[in-house]
């Protein structure tokens, strides 16, 4: 079970210290040349992008080199994106020798992509133009880890592309004697069961280690709330914001300011609650929306004979 960090420690990292001492030393197990992948998953507002943060300043204070990109949700972001925020940091950062030289390469710094085959040294199929870029990418992070350990971040994984899934699969396989750490962030509740990105991040799964965040306790909760006020909640807050949030981090800091006095919101909750809360809606069916519109009436427990009723 979490336990209740130090008073001082950033509203983002209650309540995370053991993930935190896993990710240390996944850090400097990297360092020692024991590179692996460590995904952190769990819902939205959990965390997951505040602890990987922790973990890249954890790497940033023992010298690695941290790369860092985000997946795009939208449509518009050309296939590879995080890889591409990848390798344009690389050069810059490393001066690795090769980095940018080739055809694969030098498409995915431009942001489109793998190389056709025609614009290859030799012939060669989509599929064998497609290793190339994997090859040469996952070459070009352990000669930069040869010289400093490095640690890639790839934030919001559930919205990569599947060729960008597929790299993460090759250079996980070659990870085994590498000073290089990957750290991935994804909301596996919105991966639907058997589709392509599932299968690719269960395999990239099985090659590393899942760190599963869970919500915070009650206690974590007040912590977390005397962070953001600044002071100690009155006596029983914590409790009732510990009820309506089910402990996500990121619903206890809003509503902290809210029933704090600090942020008033129409409808009795903040923005940013009543936003994330119709993204995930809509993830549902109307009639599924409509059955839950009644259900909340009965408060955050419904037994089954009565939703048959509704």
């Amino acid at each position: 079970m979490a336990t209740t960090p130090e008073p001082g420690a950033p509203p983002g990292l209650i309540g995370r210290r053991e993930v935190l001492a896993v990710l240390r030393a996944a850090v400097e197990g990297a360092a020692a040349g024991r590179g692996r992948v460590v995904l952190l998953t769990g819902e939205p507002g959990i965390g997951k992008t505040a602890v990987a943060a922790g973990a890249a300043e954890a790497a940033r204070e023992v010298g690695a080199l941290v790369l860092w990109a985000a997946c795009w949700q939208d449509e518009g972001a050309p296939g590879y994106w995080p890889w591409v925020q990848v390798a344009r940091r690389l050069p810059s950062a490393t001066a690795a020798p090769g980095v940018g030289r080739s055809p694969a390469l030098a498409r995915l710094l431009h942001g489109a992509g793998a190389p056709a085959p025609s614009e290859l040294e030799s012939e060669a199929s989509p599929e064998a133009a497609r290793f190339q870029l994997f090859d040469e990418l996952t070459s070009a992070l352990l000669a930069a880890a040869e010289a400093r350990p490095v640690v890639v971040v790839l934030d919001d994984l559930q919205w990569a592309d599947g060729a960008s899934l597929l790299l993460l699969g090759f250079l996980a396989r070659r990870l085994r004697d590498a000073r290089l750490l990957v750290v991935g962030t994804c909301r596996d509740a919105e991966l639907e069961p058997g589709d392509r990105a599932a299968s690719l991040l269960a395999a990239v799964a099985a090659a590393g280690t899942v760190l599963p965040l869970a919500p915070l306790t009650a206690g974590e909760v007040e912590a977390m709330m005397a962070s953001v006020l600044g002071e100690r909640p009155a006596p029983g807050l914590a409790a009732e914001v510990h009820r309506r949030s089910g402990g996500n981090p990121f619903f206890v800091q809003e509503l902290a300011r809210l029933l704090g006095g600090r942020a008033p919101a129409a409808g009795g909750l903040p923005l940013g609650v009543r936003e994330a809360i119709a993204g995930r809606l809509e993830r549902l069916g109307p009639d599924c929306v409509e059955l839950l519109g009644a259900a909340a009436v009965a408060g955050p427990e419904v037994r089954p004979p009565l939703l048959a009723r509704v």
